[in-house]
């Protein structure tokens, strides 16, 4: 299978690392390391390709890596992006496979964070 290449804003390409670990993934992702940030997919790896291409297109503000989210439980949520757009709206996304989308545990944290959180904005990816 050939590799796929990427290309930034100023024409450099940008070649994503995977790394192939010795134990067995739930569900086979390929943990992928761009710009030295190891991210958990190449899904989530291409995400940040993404916004770091609007950002330097200044198509939004800025972006955060893994905002967390403490819940009065005690338990806390980890997304994988907080982007910024230039009106000032801030909006959470979470890149999920659509296998851990269904995951139960997945959803009662989306639905904990909804109820604990009302003004932020989250989208799946």
């Amino acid at each position: 299978m050939p590799r796929r290449t990427f290309h930034g804003t100023g024409g450099e390409e940008i070649i994503p690392t995977y790394r192939y670990g010795t134990g067995y993934r739930k569900y086979r992702n390929k943990k992928t390391e761009i710009d030295g940030i190891m991210f958990d997919s190449r899904g989530e790896a291409m995400v940040y390709l993404k916004l770091k291409d609007q950002k330097e297109r200044r198509e939004i503000k800025d972006f955060k890596l893994q905002p967390v989210f403490k819940f009065p439980t005690g338990t806390r949520f980890k997304a994988d992006f907080k982007v910024i757009h230039n009106d000032g709206r801030e909006i959470i996304q979470d890149y999920k496979s659509p296998i851990t989308r269904r995951e139960t545990s997945y959803r009662i944290r989306i639905k904990m964070l909804k109820f604990f959180f009302p003004d932020v904005i989250f989208e799946e990816l």
